[in-house]
């Protein structure tokens, strides 16, 4: 017969407050990188469209316009291709940006 292990329930008593905040830091840490990550991203593709837009307005060579329109979309598709796992969307990456200048 074995008999069972009999631990003092002090230590766990005095540690949880601790490491539930702990947890919590960890969790508003981790919340606030991605939040920052979200809003750095959405700035970059507002300013990409502000510069297409200025673009259109002040240029009367479409081509040129449409060309640049490529040019900013291939950048932040770029960039989220660099942020992003390689096994996750390369292929569709390339095939995308041959469709796009091919």
């Amino acid at each position: 017969f074995v008999s069972p292990i009999i631990l003092p329930s002090i230590p766990f008593t005095l540690s949880s407050p601790a490491l539930g905040l702990l947890l919590v830091f960890r969790t508003n840490a981790s919340y606030a990188r991605w939040g920052e990550a979200r809003s750095t991203w959405a700035r970059m593709v507002a300013h990409g469209r502000n510069l297409i837009r200025m673009a259109a307005v002040f240029s009367d060579d479409t081509e040129a316009v449409q060309s640049l329109g490529k040019a900013v979309w291939l950048y932040c598709r770029t960039v989220m291709n660099q942020l992003s796992s390689p096994d996750e969307d390369e292929m569709l990456y390339q095939d995308e940006v041959l469709s796009a200048y091919g």
